[in-house]
């Protein structure tokens, strides 16, 4: 939502909220507890059991509608950098549990300076959350054009 200047005490958005973001899907693949820390295998497990309304989509891939779930992580977060050596160490595994769709995928989010504050962490959350929104619909809308 973008917010025109106006009145007082409103003003258009004249900053960003830049969040780099990992963005996988869940696949087929059953995946391998071999090599892997039980701490690990825990966040993998919840990888694959919870995926948000949101992140469980379709896409129209060519007249034909497939299920997906996205799952979208902040990069730097456990999450993230579970699957991504996951999917490092186990990169000949067919089918795969897990398929990369972006490593790092900048989303900026324009927001007010004037009322709101990403220091607070329920302002940048929510500016997460934003963000997340935004790459699965950028995701489904890029896999569904692709050739």
């Amino acid at each position: 939502r973008r917010s025109a200047a106006g009145p007082a005490g409103t003003s258009a958005c004249d900053s960003h909220f830049v969040v780099h973001l990992f963005v996988t899907a869940i696949a087929d693949g059953k995946m391998d507890r071999g090599g892997l820390m039980p701490k690990t295998w825990d966040v993998l497990q919840q990888v694959v059991t919870k995926v948000s309304k949101e992140q469980n989509t379709t896409v129209n891939v060519h007249g034909t509608t497939m299920d997906m779930k996205m799952r979208v992580f902040v990069c730097n977060s456990v999450e993230a950098r579970a699957v991504g050596e996951y999917v490092t160490a186990h990169a000949d595994q067919r089918p795969a549990p897990f398929v990369v769709l972006a490593r790092q995928l900048s989303m900026a989010m324009a927001y007010s300076s004037l009322s709101l504050d990403p220091s607070q962490a329920a302002v940048a959350d929510r500016l997460r959350k934003q963000a997340k929104t935004r790459a699965v619909k950028e995701m489904r809308e890029a896999i569904r054009d692709s050739p």
